[in-house]
C-alpha cells in the first residue's frame, strides 16, 4: 500500500499535462505546438492526442525559454 502511495504523490507533483506545461510556461497553445514540432520540448509518454511531461523536463525548458525571452524581449524584464 506505501509503493501506491509513493508512486501517486509522484505522479501528482512530477508528472504534468499538457495543459498544465502551458500554464507553467505562460504560452499559448500554438507556441507549445511550435516547441513540439521542432522538439525544443518532448513528452515523456504520449498515447494518441495525450501528452504527459516529467516536470523535471519542462523546468529545464523554462530556464533556457527565458534566456530566449531575455535576449529577445528585454522589456520585459525591466
Amino acid at each position: 500500500m506505501e509503493l501506491n502511495d509513493e508512486l501517486r504523490e509522484f505522479m501528482l507533483e512530477e508528472i504534468l499535462m499538457k495543459q498544465e506545461v502551458m500554464d507553467l510556461l505562460g504560452i499559448a497553445k500554438q507556441t507549445m505546438s511550435l516547441h513540439l514540432k521542432n522538439e525544443k520540448i518532448k513528452p515523456f509518454k504520449q498515447v494518441g492526442s495525450i501528452q504527459i511531461f516529467l516536470k523535471s523536463d519542462v523546468l529545464e525548458f523554462q530556464k533556457a525559454l527565458e534566456v530566449t525571452r531575455k535576449q529577445y524581449r528585454p522589456y520585459d524584464f525591466k
